[in-house]
């Protein structure tokens, strides 16, 4: 009696909460177990093919791989039969499903033999096809070694996690491209160790150096698998010039070499392409073969218009933001550092793009579809919150004319490494000197600002002291006009910002009583707002973001700041960056968005608002108790 009490209160308990939360409860064996729900797993052959129970099709297939050439019967879901056979071609076991008019090649189910051998000869074959090592494969290599066969659930958990393997992912993604049928889930697969397969992993706390030596380790066994294969997967990692260095040409002979580096530059995505002109320039003395190759590449990055939905920055930035939105919706690395998550979003942006190739995908329908999905809102808050580990990497810097410039001060940066090794005449002019295309190309200073993994290093470059003359003159003046911070909004991302400078905006604006002059337009209140809470979070100056609150306060109350909820969430976010500790982080966030929700008077805005602060204390749970005055407030206004 208990346990019929216990089945029917879970099937209650099931039917009254959603679907996405069943299946995720379903899949706990623990959960199962515990409330003794009797479970039927079902498998699906093809987009519309038959469906059988598992058991019923995985038996069929065991007495097919151990009694080869024989049909066995199976009968599917509405009670048709079906034959599944076993059949040797070319040294290799193919397994076939057939009826009377319809006939399946299927995956192998060689896991499946009663002998080991067998199964084992399968999983080896497969490891070196897949590029499976490490623990995985050390894991089930020594449990297909065990005399007895795999049961079900075994077998399920096996193909669970070959499943995982970025080669397989990749090639199931470019078949589904291929065919019209891929969605959302085979773009953007939801299990962290997909992306650990394929970046890399490490501890919560690990430095970006730390990181760039195991993104180093997983170029090697990237290029250790296949010698284009292997090589192509490891420039998808490489989304800052350390990481390209430890990329080594394939050990291929040169006509080889000229063939990969020329279905690079028609296949591969502009991650891919500008990892691997860096590659080619430290070795463009010894394989001049590769000089067509960076002469194609870096005239197509120079033409590129990325404000054009054509533009293949504006596929990669989408698919970016795709993936980086739905690691956050899913909360799939809750406690990783920023970067890494940003690493996850590139690399998989960058194999999706390759995975296009030879598809019928039209790239800029791609573009739209993804802007009509709206998850850029998504991607912007999180990297507002980010902002707190990570202050120097503003989540509009993913936009499609930012990673250009970012590429662009890339191949700027190799070609002054390796200028001795450019021989080539036609590279030269290129390249090299002031009046070549690329130094035109080179808009500063976006092409020095940080990149998506640099949100947390110190700039290399310091601000020259005539600036930081031309700087202090305009702060100490008698009267400050929006002009008087320019050139300290402009040097806070690209150079290391001196903090007396944070100081004295901070007094300057405390000394003309927030009187600033030839503030006369909105756009040019919101500008010089923007910037200060830039500098405040690069400089970790709490005081100049302190003052900057009561300045947008008394700009607020004068009706000379009139901003949208979005645009308060932002400036407010940026600011608290000054503050890298979580508590007052979130004290900061709450005490300003408090502020703004009690002084709202526009209900739109009042409602607007309130959706957004909802959505930034799901991202980041510290924020409800600072928050939940403001929710309280814009509640009870804009209902």
């Amino acid at each position: 009696m208990n346990d019929i009490r216990r089945d029917l209160m879970a099937e209650i308990a099931l039917s009254n909460i959603p679907p996405s939360i069943v299946r995720e409860l379903l899949d706990d064996a623990a959960f199962v177990n515990e409330w003794q729900i009797p479970i039927t797993i079902k498998i699906a052959i093809g987009n519309n093919g038959p469906t059988f129970e598992r058991d019923q099709l995985l038996n069929g297939l065991r007495k097919s791989v151990d009694g080869p050439e024989v049909a066995q019967k199976v009968v599917d879901t509405n009670g048709e039969p079906w034959s599944v056979v076993a059949n040797a071609v070319d040294g290799e076991v193919r397994f076939f499903l057939s009826d009377a008019t319809s006939r399946y090649r299927l995956k192998s189910y060689a896991a499946l033999a009663a002998d080991p051998e067998v199964r084992l000869k399968w999983f080896g074959a497969t490891c070196a096809e897949m590029n499976i090592h490490g623990e995985l494969a050390e894991l089930w290599n020594y449990r297909l070694a065990r005399p007895d066969a795999l049961g079900d659930d075994e077998f399920a958990k096996l193909v669970g996690e070959l499943a995982l393997i970025p080669a397989g992912v990749y090639q199931g993604l470019n078949a589904s491209l291929m065919e019209g049928t891929a969605e959302l889930s085979n773009l953007t697969p939801s299990d962290s160790r997909y992306y650990e397969l394929l970046i890399g992993k490490i501890n919560e706390h690990a430095t970006l150096d730390e990181y760039i030596d195991e993104a180093s380790r997983m170029i090697g066994r990237w290029q250790a698998w296949k010698p284009e294969q292997g090589f192509r997967f490891a420039l998808s990692l490489c989304s800052l010039g350390s990481i390209s260095k430890a990329v080594q040409l394939p050990d291929v002979g040169e006509e080889m070499l000229a063939e990969i580096f020329s279905r690079i530059a028609s296949d591969d995505d502009p991650l891919s392409k500008v990892a691997a002109v860096e590659i080619a320039l430290a070795h463009c003395d010894t394989q001049p073969v590769l000089a067509s190759f960076i002469e194609a590449v870096v005239g197509d990055i120079i033409s590129d218009d990325p404000h054009r939905d054509e533009s293949e920055f504006a596929l990669l930035s989408r698919m970016t933001v795709l993936t980086a939105s739905e690691l956050s919706r899913k909360k799939i690395f809750p406690r990783s550092q920023p970067y890494y998550r940003k690493q996850a979003s590139l690399a998989q942006a960058s194999v999706i793009l390759r995975a296009f190739s030879g598809t019928p995908v039209d790239r800029t329908a791609v573009v739209r579809w993804a802007d009509g999905l709206g998850w850029s809102h998504d991607f912007y808050l999180q990297g507002l919150v980010d902002l707190r580990l990570e202050p120097r990497w503003l989540p509009d810097f993913i936009s499609a004319e930012q990673i250009r410039a970012d590429f662009i001060g890339r191949i700027r940066n190799a070609v002054a490494a390796n200028d001795d090794r450019i021989a080539c005449d036609r590279l030269r002019t290129l390249l090299v000197g002031p009046d070549s295309p690329l130094a035109k190309a080179v808009d500063w200073p976006f092409a020095s600002l940080p990149s998506p993994l640099e949100g947390s290093t110190t700039p290399q470059g310091r601000v020259p002291e005539h600036i930081l003359d031309q700087v202090r003159a305009s702060l100490e003046a008698e009267t400050l006009s929006a002009n008087s911070f320019a050139g300290l909004v402009n040097v806070s991302l690209v150079d290391v910002l001196p903090s007396e400078l944070s100081a004295l905006a901070a007094a300057g604006l405390r000394r003309v009583k927030f009187s600033i002059e030839n503030l006369d337009d909105d756009a040019g209140v919101f500008s010089l707002i923007s910037g200060l809470a830039i500098v405040a979070a690069v400089s970790r100056s709490g005081e100049l973001a302190d003052t900057l609150r009561i300045l947008t306060r008394i700009l607020r109350r004068r009706k000379r700041f009139k901003p949208s909820a979005n645009d308060e969430v932002r400036v407010a976010m940026i600011a608290a960056a000054s503050r890298s500790d979580l508590a007052q982080w979130s004290s900061f966030c709450g005490e300003w968005l408090t502020e703004v929700a009690f002084e709202i008077i526009d209900k739109v805005e009042a409602s607007k608002l309130l959706f957004v602060l909802r959505q930034i204390q799901d991202l980041e749970a510290s924020l409800i108790s600072p928050l939940s005055k403001a929710n309280a407030a814009l509640e009870a206004y804009s209902s």
